[in-house]
């Protein structure tokens, strides 16, 4: 039972990798960034993180935080390939 519940919670054993790479959370946010009508800038950041240190659903977040009047923040689900949340600043 409570090793079924690990299982659960981890939605995916560390052994078996994560679903997306980093290629494939760029190209997704550039597609959602230019079907949005938006400006795609270089360079972008792409970081993959998990919410818990063990165990949570794991995302990519593609950034260009550091990029002034041109900032894009993409969250994507790692198991899904879909976009959570997307904000774009258009100076």
């Amino acid at each position: 039972m409570v090793w079924n519940c690990w299982l659960t919670l981890t939605r995916r054993a560390s052994c078996k990798g994560f679903v997306m790479t980093e290629n494939e959370a760029l190209q997704l946010a550039r597609e959602t960034v230019l079907a949005e009508k938006f400006q795609w800038c270089e360079p972008v950041r792409v970081r993959r993180t998990r919410r818990f240190i063990f165990f949570g659903e794991v995302t990519w977040h593609v950034t260009t935080a550091n990029r002034f009047g041109g900032n894009l923040r993409i969250k994507i689900d790692d198991e899904t390939g879909k976009v959570i949340a997307k904000g774009f600043y258009k100076s």
